[in-house]
């Protein structure tokens, strides 16, 4: 007899792991989106927040998580906003977490290795491209 994966509850346990994922972040951005455009000011070319300091040269992206950090400490939008970007990478990832951990209570060793395996080319490649950038 063959057997089944995915089926019923599985099935909902993934799905609700990525409804909450996609939720999370997208309430972080939206929320820092709307923090970010209230301070943004046309007007004042002295202020930091205007349109002008964010597309120069000088203007430093947070592209790291103390950075990340820094900024939403900082009460900035754009931490928030680049905050709910990564989480949304990174939801795939909690997608095969997840399914290891069900693969687990069916002892499906195979499966479980397998996934196991793309789990970590996932955090390979997360770590490859901070390590490039």
């Amino acid at each position: 007899m063959k057997k089944q994966h995915g089926t019923g509850i599985e099935e909902t346990i993934i799905s609700r792991a990525l409804q909450i994922g996609v939720a999370i972040s997208s309430t972080l951005i939206i929320i820092g989106l709307g923090i970010f455009l209230s301070q943004l000011k046309t007007t004042s070319n002295t202020s930091n927040q205007t349109y002008l300091h964010y597309v120069s040269t000088s203007f430093n992206f947070p592209h790291s998580i103390p950075a990340i950090v820094s900024a939403i400490s900082g009460r900035s939008g754009l931490g928030l906003i680049v905050l709910g970007c990564l989480l949304m990478i990174l939801t795939p990832a909690l997608r095969v977490a997840t399914t290891i951990f069900l693969f687990a209570g069916k002892h499906d060793k195979p499966m479980i290795k397998v996934t196991i395996t793309v789990l970590c080319i996932l955090i390979g490649s997360f770590v490859v491209g901070v390590l490039v950038s």
